[in-house]
């Protein structure tokens, strides 16, 4: 089984910013490109958890440094779910 774990598989940037500039992070838009067609469409508006819940339970077990990247998951249209994958 692959997962964000693995060499290749969880790509980020091409930057990265801080807080400040997100603004409110339960309001950010989330689209996803494949070969010039939107894959996937979603906001964080629409995740289960808060932004705030999740860094309280996850800092409740263990140490978030500066710059701590937290997965969270995706939206709809991820590629094992497509077809073909």
């Amino acid at each position: 089984v692959r997962s964000k774990s693995f060499d290749t598989f969880c790509p980020l940037g091409p930057g990265m910013v801080d807080a400040a500039t997100v603004g409110d992070p339960q309001r950010l838009q989330i689209k996803t490109w494949l070969n010039g067609e939107v894959v996937q469409d979603g906001s964080t508006s629409d995740m289960v958890f808060s932004v705030a819940e999740i860094v309280s339970f996850l800092s409740k077990g263990c140490t978030l440094l500066p710059n701590t990247v937290i997965l969270t998951g995706t939206p709809s249209g991820v590629g094992h779910s497509r077809s073909p994958p």
